[in-house]
């Protein structure tokens, strides 16, 4: 093809893209406008209102609270759809719990949840971890509400965990990586997470459960990453609430 022919064909596209620049810049022109002028958007009413994002501490604390009831409510709802996905719960039990409950179940929940603990509290001592947690979300509401939190989370996780394990297309082990990558995010998410939100927070995250389906896997029993979960949150909650809640709000619940 001659550099004259080229030309024939470059010249109309040129034209076009001419012709379709001169067409878009006005709506660019709005939209960027918009964009600058608009109300910024937050999960409070009271923010949409008044065009603020510094929400008043009582609302905050109104939404926070609203938010641990809701996160009972979300674990609930995902072990149904997770019995429902298996077949019902009769399927589910005899699917993902196939080992009878023995010593070694017991075992090697406990050992799992422990040592699942030790590496939060090591990664722990790194600056990009420790300079959130005096500000988690747990040091805030009862004890009662997030025992709770951690009592059904356990029980919807872990199943939803070894449904994955279980069913995954490209094996166990890939269906626990995607398992612990999905729950480090929703731990993340919502008002109030049930962590601190950080890069590091979610690396821990995400090696705490690949901890948990890895004890799945071993034991062939759902049991022990459950005792597992409770082990570790439940510990990892009281040693924050020790060092960073003072000594007269620790029983408060």
């Amino acid at each position: 093809m001659s550099a004259r022919q080229v030309q024939q064909w470059i010249t109309p596209l040129r034209r076009c893209f001419d012709r379709a620049s001169q067409l878009r810049a006005p709506r660019l022109r709005s939209c960027n406008s918009y964009i600058r002028n608009r109300p910024i958007q937050q999960g409070s009413r009271w923010a949409r209102k008044n065009k603020s994002t510094a929400v008043p501490e009582s609302l905050r604390q109104q939404d926070e609270s609203r938010g641990r009831v809701l996160l009972l409510f979300k674990y609930s709802l995902l072990l149904i759809v997770t019995t429902w996905l298996a077949g019902g719960f009769k399927s589910l039990s005899t699917s993902i719990a196939s080992h009878c409950l023995g010593f070694w179940t017991y075992f090697a929940g406990i050992l799992a949840g422990l040592f699942a603990l030790a590496f939060r509290r090591l990664a722990g001592s790194a600056p990009s971890i420790s300079q959130f947690e005096s500000e988690d979300y747990s040091l805030r509401g009862t004890i009662s509400i997030w025992l709770a939190i951690f009592a059904i989370g356990a029980i919807a996780e872990e199943s939803w965990r070894a449904l994955c394990i279980g069913s995954f297309y490209d094996g166990p082990k890939f269906g626990n990586v995607a398992a612990a990558a999905c729950f480090s995010l929703a731990h993340m998410s919502g008002l109030p997470p049930r962590m601190t939100k950080g890069l590091g927070v979610a690396a821990v995250e995400v090696a705490v459960g690949l901890i948990f389906g890895a004890t799945f896997m071993a034991t062939g029993n759902v049991f022990s990453p459950f005792l597992a979960s409770i082990v570790y949150y439940t510990s990892n909650y009281f040693w924050i609430r020790r060092r960073y809640l003072p000594a007269g709000r620790l029983g408060a619940g």
